[in-house]
């Protein structure tokens, strides 16, 4: 798994990542099954789109993960990003 370079914690899309290669799934599949659009599909395992409580149900699911365990780590993730960010600007005195 994917750990975010700045924050250490794992990054949800990685998770999911991991999880679609044990299965042999390709991403498309999981589309298919979750009627979510494949670009959204990849844009969330890249890190590049946030997951909505929806779309986190909806991959768990498909996946048999527990999508608590997803939204911790989408939490965690989120928070420690947004901490370090603005860590930067406090020892630029920017706030």
């Amino acid at each position: 798994m994917k750990r975010s370079k700045t924050s250490g914690f794992y990054e949800p899309g990685s998770i999911i990542k991991q999880e679609l290669e044990k299965k042999g799934m390709k991403q498309v599949e999981l589309a298919d099954i979750t009627n979510i659009l494949p670009p959204i599909i990849n844009e969330i395992i890249s890190g590049k789109r946030a997951m909505t409580p929806n779309i986190t149900i909806r991959i768990c699911l498909a996946l048999g993960l527990d999508p608590f365990e997803i939204g911790r780590a989408y939490s965690d993730f989120a928070i420690k990003e947004e901490l370090t960010k603005f860590m930067v600007h406090i020892n630029k005195n920017e706030y």
